[in-house]
């Protein structure tokens, strides 16, 4: 080692920098000697002068050994700054920041939250939101393959591969929760979880609140946070118009031959299980492992039947949600039927949000019975007269052809 000139100490120094030894020669934490100084006349200007020299050398030590310095706070906007958890925190005295390891990222907690105004009640706006933006993705430009609206059901989005989870459903509170359980194709993501909360209003309407949270890279924090409150934002305001647009309400009634056990027995099988004569193929009933077989009132033909159906093209479910027995206003008895469409949207040529329908089948007396098919939907903005005429059409031509099958049923 090069030969340093030290300078002497006839007396012991105050006990302020009696740490400083010996006084003109400083070396910093790695071993290196700093240029050695002469040594002042004050001793508290040469304290200030060693202090200044050790900082500087830490510095030149920190960026060697290529560590990044931090202020003692930082605060972000979006929320406060974690340690990555892919490393074991290492122990460290109370009050001491910890310094993070060689390669390890921070990260940042990202928190929004989303209002809107919604022109339903706190229930439609629950399933609307379900079938319309969990089943459907809300309108924006992604393609969404979901397994249903149930707890434990899940979808996923293309082209980001991204899957979600359905974790809590609460139709009482009208809440519900879903996580992102596999992020696919977007980087540096982890602990993703939605909340959705419906509050009544005293005008009749409902307040959506949608609020996400979920950890990302700090470099990255901030452009997640505006992509995800742009897509959150656009997907609770396309259900917002979707709420605006009137309900469409169908309700039409025809006269059947053959008691309402006979005309309900053959709408099972000729309408939901044969097609109904419309110029599509047979629907394809989807096996138990898909759906459960829906028992049936008693004094039926059948015990069961199968509770959803797959109508292709386009590639439509259906499902039945009640088959039984119930008494008529006026009439002593009669059979209802209830059904919906699980997935419309424009994919399957049926631009509506909702789509549900009730079939009721009344005792007129003369051996004939009163059906009576109501629907109820809410089609999808710019979508209003086309989702009626093709809906009216539809329910038209199945009950025209079910009023032929009883017919010839009555004449065999």
């Amino acid at each position: 080692m090069k030969s340093m000139r030290v300078y002497p100490c006839p007396r012991p120094m105050a006990s302020a920098s009696a740490s400083v030894a010996p006084s003109g020669t400083a070396w910093c934490a790695r071993g290196l000697p700093i240029t050695p100084v002469q040594r002042p006349s004050k001793s508290r200007g040469g304290l200030k002068q060693l202090c200044a020299a050790s900082q500087a050398c830490a510095l030149v030590a920190a960026i060697r050994s290529r560590r990044r310095l931090r202020p003692p706070s930082l605060s972000l906007s979006s929320g406060p700054k974690r340690r990555s958890l892919s490393r074991a925190a290492k122990p460290h005295e109370a009050g001491e920041r910890a310094a993070p390891e060689e390669g390890e990222e921070e990260e940042e907690e990202v928190a929004i939250c989303v209002r809107r105004h919604l022109q339903a009640d706190a229930g439609d706006a629950l399933q609307a939101w379900l079938k319309f933006a969990w089943n459907q993705g809300g309108g924006i430009p992604v393609l969404c393959l979901s397994q249903g609206d149930a707890i434990g059901n899940s979808r996923l989005l293309l082209p980001a591969m991204m899957k979600e989870e359905l974790v809590k459903l609460d139709p009482i509170q009208r809440c519900l929760q879903y996580r992102v359980s596999d992020f696919g194709f977007l980087p540096g993501l982890r602990d993703h979880l939605g909340s959705v909360e419906f509050e009544s209003c005293s005008d009749g309407g409902c307040d959506l609140i949608w609020s996400v949270r979920f950890l990302a890279p700090c470099g990255l924090a901030a452009a997640w946070r505006q992509l995800t409150l742009e897509l959150i934002g656009r997907v609770a305001s396309n259900l917002q118009d979707v709420l605006r647009q009137p309900s469409l309400l169908l309700s039409r009634e025809w006269q059947l031959q053959g008691s309402p056990k006979t005309a309900v027995e053959t709408w099972l099988s000729f309408v939901w299980l044969d097609g109904g004569g419309l110029p599509f193929p047979t629907p394809r009933m989807l096996t138990s492992q898909d759906s459960e077989d829906l028992e049936l009132a008693l004094g039926l033909a059948v015990a069961s039947i199968p509770s959803r159906r797959l109508i292709e093209p386009p590639g439509l479910i259906e499902r039945l949600k009640h088959v039984g027995r119930k008494s008529m206003q006026g009439c002593d008895d009669g059979y209802e039927v209830e059904y919906c469409v699980e997935n419309p949207s424009l994919a399957v040529l049926y631009p509506v949000a909702l789509h549900s329908g009730k079939i009721q089948f009344s005792d007129t007396g003369n051996g004939t019975s009163q059906m009576r098919w109501e629907v109820k939907c809410q089609p999808l903005p710019g979508f209003h007269s086309f989702v009626e005429s093709f809906t009216e059409l539809v329910v038209s031509t199945l009950a025209e052809r079910l009023q032929d099958e009883l017919t010839q049923e009555g004449i065999r």
